[in-house]
């Protein structure tokens, strides 16, 4: 019902494309089986700690571009106990000595991961020295 409910939106030209967020396969496949209007774009969080190499496979074959939040890692969950400070990304050895042999930053050289693997990466910063490093 809510696929069908998305479809009358665009129908209705309040809106041009729809997606979806943090499906798996097997939700996606649930949708194509029923969509007259297939999904144009899936975002799921993505990162080298969280590659979803098969599930971004999945989604290109089906013809559906990938965005991928949280590509500088999932930080916030240190907050949550689920993780340490060891953790981290952007102390993450690889991640560093690239960016060291490149002249980038940690967030550059994930970012660049990201974009490499043909994802778009949203990232969010609220300093704006970064917000123009990451351009």
């Amino acid at each position: 019902a809510t696929w069908k409910a998305m479809e009358t939106l665009v129908d209705n030209g309040k809106t041009l494309n729809i997606g979806v967020s943090n499906f798996n396969c097997q939700h996606i496949r649930q949708v194509l089986s029923i969509a007259r209007i297939r999904p144009t774009s899936l975002q799921i969080e993505c990162h080298p700690h969280l590659s979803q190499q098969k599930l971004i496979r999945f989604a290109r074959e089906a013809g559906i571009r990938v965005s991928a939040f949280s590509p500088l890692g999932g930080t916030s969950y240190i907050s949550l106990d689920m993780a340490t400070k060891s953790d981290l990304l952007f102390e993450n050895g690889s991640i560093l000595a690239i960016s060291k042999r490149h002249n980038k930053t940690a967030a550059q050289v994930m970012l660049r991961w990201s974009i490499q693997r043909n994802t778009l990466p949203i990232s969010k910063s609220s300093n704006f020295g970064r917000m123009q490093e990451n351009r």
